[in-house]
């Protein structure tokens, strides 16, 4: 089941005339990303439910062959929340095993660890509930969740008070639940999985697991901003942006544009830009980021031909570069993305080495630099050893 019944309020005006759920992520409605997500991992039927212009989801998703999946619709005159939502749809689950999925999240994590959670043999302890988690700095926005070293759920708090923070644990907004799960919620009422639901459970000592993700959680409501956009106090304006492009692109079929993504979770009118040149235009695109995994994922989705990254070992954002570009690569392969990385080695020679071992296709190297690269123990002949077919040093 996908919970897209919600209004969207932290989108206005974006959401004045469009469901949250169809909101354009690189591209493609959020909503287009999810059901393919769930065809992948072996999904045959959903149910959607709806509240907040339900005629517009209806009409996009149709009966979801499209997706290569059946889906069916359950319109909420009165929001029932997270739990109550599933409830009214019982029957629709057939006494069988069933992911929950909220709406306004984006992810490409492998649900089956979920399921493999929940069917493992039976015994005492044979979880009820599945969730899946990640980490994040700040909870107080989140469901924390405490587990034990079996990964059962101890403790679970919604938006917890900073002082009352004792894990960084945090509800993904992903679970993969028993039919029993159905019996703690009230029928025909407002019941919420986070509030009511789970705290139940465990009162009532049931089990409920969790499984971890390190790969990108991306909510849609603290990604998508209103046109035009301010950054850095330059308004800046997509349609502009994408005629400038144009005309540089004239010059030479070889020219590059250069784009960059602001804050951790991108820069919204930034990647729909790209998304359009790559797309409709024809243009490559090469999207500078500070470095971090979830930023480069969002231009790779949003089909930039280069992504460039900077940075010593620990960047000003706090990111260990060498392991965030390990992880980039790794998404890029994993879902075959065309996006090429190209490292930037701004502050000593042995970061092209640590670039190459982390999986760079493309290092750069200031001029500046080329003094060091001559007399440094790593030579450019020494690191050329370190490169394959598909990596470049550029000076």
């Amino acid at each position: 089941m996908i919970l897209a019944a919600g209004k969207g309020t932290r989108l206005l005006p974006l959401t004045k005339n469009l469901p949250k759920c169809l909101m354009p992520l690189a591209g493609r409605p959020l909503i287009d990303w999810q059901l393919s997500w769930l065809k992948k991992h072996g999904v045959t039927e959903c149910v959607i439910n709806l509240h907040y212009l339900p005629d517009q989801v209806r009409a996009h998703c149709r009966d979801g062959a499209s997706y290569g999946l059946h889906a069916e619709y359950s319109y909420e005159p009165e929001l029932l929340g997270t739990a109550g939502a599933v409830k009214k749809v019982a029957d629709f689950f057939n006494a069988a095993p069933f992911f929950v999925i909220y709406g306004d999240n984006f992810s490409q994590w492998d649900l089956g660890r979920l399921k493999a959670c929940l069917e493992q043999p039976d015994s005492a302890a044979a979880p009820l509930a599945v969730m899946a988690i990640h980490w994040r700095e700040d909870v107080t926005h989140s469901g924390m969740v405490e587990t034990d070293a079996e990964d059962r759920i101890l403790r679970y708090v919604e938006k917890p008070s900073a002082e009352a923070v004792t894990s960084h644990w945090v509800n993904a907004g992903f679970y993969y639940l028993h039919p029993k799960v159905l019996d703690y919620i009230p029928a025909g009422e407002f019941c919420d999985f986070s509030y009511h639901v789970f705290p139940a459970m465990l009162q009532a000592g049931e089990a409920l697991y969790t499984a971890k993700t390190d790969e990108p959680i991306i909510e849609i409501a603290k990604l998508i901003a209103p046109y035009p956009l301010s950054v850095e106090g330059i308004t800046v304006d997509p349609a502009k942006m994408i005629d400038e492009a144009r005309e540089f692109a004239q010059w030479d079929e070889n020219i590059v544009i250069k784009i960059t993504i602001h804050g951790p979770n991108g820069e919204p009118g930034n990647l729909e830009v790209a998304h359009e040149l790559e797309t409709k235009h024809n243009i490559r695109v090469n999207m500078t980021a500070m470095m971090s995994a979830q930023q480069c994922l969002l231009a790779a989705l949003a089909g930039a031909s280069y992504l460039s990254i900077f940075g010593g070992r620990v960047n000003n954002m706090g990111y260990n570069c060498c392991e965030e570009l390990t992880k980039i690569r790794s998404l890029l392969d994993q879902f075959n993305m065309k996006s090429q990385i190209i490292a930037a080695s701004t502050r000593e020679i042995l970061n092209v080495i640590e670039w190459l071992n982390a999986g760079a296709h493309i290092v750069t190297v200031l001029p500046n630099l080329l003094e060091g690269m001559l007399v440094h123990p790593y030579s450019k002949e020494t690191i050329k050893m370190f490169l394959d077919d598909s990596a470049k040093i550029c000076m």
